[in-house]
């Protein structure tokens, strides 16, 4: 592009362009993507930006604003505890109409599934590195095994121990 002959730097606008038309494709696509998905295009311009200027951005332009990616942060840090959609509106200073309406808009999904996505993500991850369904369901923050192990076998098709199973054999 013109501004690589010109020895220009990328201007803020096109990097937003370029990343709201990432953010519609992964929309398009059904995906939820997270924010350090975006991280390496970061990296990109802001190498492009060194070698061009001998200058680079103090940091990333973020795929979603502060209040999603705050939330995400504050589900995360926080995976293993009971959370509500009322304590994560507080800690990130909006209403929970505004926090769900925002989670909608950026991630196609409520906060509440999000939770439930994560947690259930987590407690996949766990039972891979060898923990056992019950220390995998609580420290995924679910408060019932047996909820857990339903909630689980209808996302996954199976049961968490027979997961476990599975991914040993892998």
């Amino acid at each position: 592009h013109d501004y690589l002959t010109a020895g220009g730097v990328f201007p803020e606008h096109l990097i937003q362009n370029f990343i709201k038309t990432k953010r519609k494709e992964c929309l398009d696509m059904a995906k939820i993507p997270h924010p350090a998905e975006f991280e390496k295009y970061f990296n990109f311009f802001k190498i492009i930006n060194l070698i061009q200027n001998g200058t680079a951005p103090d940091r990333p332009v973020t795929l979603y604003p502060d209040i999603v990616v705050n939330a995400m942060a504050y589900i995360n840090d926080n995976l293993s505890y009971p959370i509500s959609v009322s304590e994560i509106s507080k800690e990130v200073n909006v209403s929970i109409n505004t926090l769900e309406r925002y989670f909608m808009r950026f991630l196609n999904v409520s906060p509440t599934s999000y939770i439930k996505k994560k947690r259930l993500s987590n407690a996949a991850r766990l039972l891979s590195e060898g923990y056992s369904v019950t220390e995998a369901s609580e420290k995924s923050g679910f408060s019932n095994c047996s909820g857990f192990i339903s909630l689980f076998r209808k996302t996954y098709g199976q049961t968490p121990y027979a997961y476990k199973k599975t991914i040993k054999k892998i």
